[in-house]
C-alpha cells in the first residue's frame, strides 16, 4: 500500500498490448515421440505373450512348491507314526491304534471324528481350538492302556476259614451257620 499526498495521483504499471505467453516449465512438456521410441503393435503383443508364459511358469511353480511342501509334511507325518507303531514300553506294550489313527489325523489336520473339523482358511485362534477339541477327543474315546489292579477278595467260604493271620479258624459248624445268616446263605448240615 503506497500513501499519497493530497493531490498526488497513483502510477498505473504500464500495461503489455501484447498477450504474453505462459511457458511451461521443460521438465513438465511432454517430449516429442520420436520413431525409435514407438512400440508397434505386434512388439507388444510379443512381450504380452511373453509376460503371460512367465505367469504360466510362475503358477506351474507355485502349484509344484505346494505340492513338494504337502509331500514333505507328509513324510514327516509318517516317520512319526512308524516311530509311534514300533515303540515298545518295559511291559513290551503298544500304543492302541485307536491313538495312532488319532495321532496321523492331527498330525496332517485331518477332521477328528465328525465334527472336529479345520477349515482351510482357519484363524490362529480356530487352529488352537481345533487342537483343544481334537486332545478331548482322544481322551474319551481312546481305550485304557493301563491295568487297573482288581480288588483282592476271596470267596465267602474261603474267607470263613481264614482268622486274620490267615491260618485256618476252628469254627464251629453253628458258628459258620451264623455267619452264612448274616449273608443270607441256607445253612449246611452237619456232616457224618
Amino acid at each position: 500500500m503506497v500513501f499519497l499526498e493530497e493531490g498526488e495521483q497513483p502510477i498505473k504499471a504500464e500495461q503489455p498490448t501484447q498477450v504474453q505467453e505462459e511457458t511451461m516449465p521443460e521438465e513438465t512438456q511432454t517430449p516429442a515421440v520420436g520413431q525409435e521410441d514407438a512400440v508397434s503393435l505386434e512388439q507388444f503383443n510379443e512381450v504380452q505373450l511373453k509376460l503371460q508364459q512367465m505367469e504360466e511358469r510362475l503358477e506351474a511353480e507355485r502349484s509344484r512348491s505346494a505340492s513338494l511342501e504337502q509331500m514333505a509334511v507328509k513324510q514327516f507325518v509318517d516317520s512319526i507314526v512308524i516311530r509311534a507303531e514300533n515303540y515298545r514300553d518295559d511291559g513290551q506294550r503298544a500304543h492302541s491304534k485307536v491313538a495312532l489313527e488319532w495321532l496321523e489325523n492331527v498330525l496332517l489336520e485331518k477332521p477328528v471324528g465328525e465334527t472336529i473339523k479345520l477349515e482351510e482358511d482357519a484363524e490362529i485362534g480356530d487352529v488352537r481350538a481345533y487342537y483343544r477339541q481334537a486332545i478331548a477327543n482322544l481322551f474319551e474315546t481312546m481305550p485304557g492302556v493301563v491295568p487297573m489292579a482288581q480288588p483282592q477278595t476271596e470267596p465267602a467260604e474261603d474267607r470263613m476259614k481264614l482268622s486274620h493271620d490267615g491260618e485256618d479258624d476252628e469254627l464251629t459248624l453253628e458258628g459258620r451257620n451264623e455267619i452264612r445268616g448274616i449273608w443270607g446263605k441256607a445253612p449246611v448240615k452237619k456232616e457224618e
